[in-house]
């Protein structure tokens, strides 16, 4: 999922316990049978003093599958 604005300040001040509960009910409204994850992976721009609030993007030229790379 991709958050941005007020939003992603929300979500930034959440656990992540928290997080997975509020993403799995919105999944499951869209996808009722919807299986339970088995990892997640967790970024908090906002809360980094470093990147504040940075997003990361596809460079021109690039594809979907470049992202798989990493």
């Amino acid at each position: 999922m991709f958050n941005v604005g007020n939003q992603a300040r929300n979500f930034s001040q959440m656990t992540d316990a928290q997080l997975l509960a509020n993403a799995m009910n919105v999944i499951r409204k869209w996808y009722p049978n919807a299986p339970n994850y088995t990892a997640y992976y967790r970024s908090n721009w906002g809360q980094d003093t470093f990147a504040m609030g940075s997003y990361p993007f596809i460079k021109a030229g690039s594809s979907p599958s470049d992202c798989e790379a990493y």
